[in-house]
């Protein structure tokens, strides 16, 4: 069985401000929002708060299967969008959500020494892996 998760944006359009998250279920969790709303310190509660709740825009904009995937995909939307406060709505992500990059880098590094675990690495062998990161930075910059 699939474990989809959907990504989806939340946008106040008079000021193009916007909150991405993610949810399994899409509709209890827009739910959720309305009622934390009420009585919860976050950005954008106090937005919905201060606004007409109509000028609030909903969307999915994307879905994933498994949450490790939804995390990496949730916080490129994150950068993707500016949602962080103050342009958006927000918080850093938590600590225990990686970046896309880092989870890229962190893939190339696991594959390159998965294929020499039968020896210590040389100077020279830990200065070409960083190569291939630093290499796999100067693609994602360039995106």
């Amino acid at each position: 069985m699939r474990d989809i998760y959907y990504i989806y944006k939340i946008v106040h359009t008079p000021t193009g401000r916007t909150y991405v998250g993610l949810s399994r279920d899409v509709g209890a969790r827009w739910k959720q929002h309305r009622s934390c709303a009420a009585f919860l310190d976050h950005p954008l509660y106090e937005a919905m708060r201060e606004c007409d709740p109509e000028e609030f825009a909903w969307e999915i904009i994307d879905q994933v299967d498994g949450p490790r995937a939804a995390h990496a995909l949730e916080a490129r939307y994150m950068e993707e969008l500016n949602s962080f406060v103050p342009a958006g709505f927000n918080k850093r992500p938590h600590r225990s959500v990686k970046a896309p990059l880092q989870v890229r880098v962190e893939r190339t590094i696991n594959n390159i020494l998965s294929t020499r675990r039968s020896h210590a690495y040389s100077p020279t062998q830990i200065r070409d892996i960083s190569g291939v990161v630093a290499n796999a930075i100067a693609r994602e910059m360039n995106r």
